[in-house]
C-alpha cells in the first residue's frame, strides 16, 4: 500500500480522540501509528504501541510531504486557531524504520501544533527526531 495508518489512511478536518493501536503497519510513503495523511485535523488522547515501516518508492526523492511517525505520517493545515487542531496527549512506544523523515509523534509537519504528547523507542530514518522528523511552519 501507499499509505497506511492505524485508524486512518487519510483524513481531513476529522476529530479522532481516545483510540488506540497495537500493532504492525508498512506502506511505501506515509506510515502513522493512528493517521498516515492528516490535514486540518484534531487528535486527542490516541496511543500506538508496535512497529512503523516504510520504504521508498522507486523514483521517488524524500519531499517534506511524507514520513513516518507515531500518530501521524504526515500533518498539515493553516489553522486560524492554534488551539483547534493539532496533536494533544498522545502516547507512543514504538519502533519506527524508515526512508523519509520519521518522528516519534509525527513524522513530517507543516503548520501544526504538538502539545503533551510523548515517544518511547527507536527510530531509524532519513532525518529523525523523538518528536517530529521533518518541522515546517509549526508551533
Amino acid at each position: 500500500s501507499s499509505t497506511a495508518g492505524g485508524i486512518v489512511g487519510t483524513s481531513s478536518m476529522s476529530i479522532i480522540i481516545n483510540c488506540q493501536v497495537n500493532g504492525v503497519i508498512k506502506a511505501q510513503s506515509n506510515v502513522g501509528g493512528i493517521i498516515a495523511s492528516n490535514n486540518y485535523g484534531y487528535i486527542q488522547n490516541c496511543s500506538f504501541n508496535g512497529t512503523l515501516v516504510s520504504v521508498k518508492k522507486e523514483g521517488v526523492t524524500t519531499i517534506s510531504s511524507y514520513g513516518v511517525g507515531g500518530i501521524v505520517g504526515y500533518s498539515g493545515g493553516y489553522p486560524t486557531d492554534k488551539t483547534v487542531e493539532g496533536i494533544y496527549d498522545c502516547i507512543v512506544t514504538a519502533i519506527i524504520e524508515s526512508e523519509y523523515p520519521a518522528g516519534g509523534i509525527a513524522g513530517s509537519i507543516e503548520r501544526y501544533t504538538i502539545t503533551n504528547s510523548n515517544f518511547t523507542g527507536t527510530i531509524n530514518g532519513e532525518s529523525s527526531d523523538v518528536l517530529i522528523g521533518f518541522n515546517r511552519y509549526s508551533w
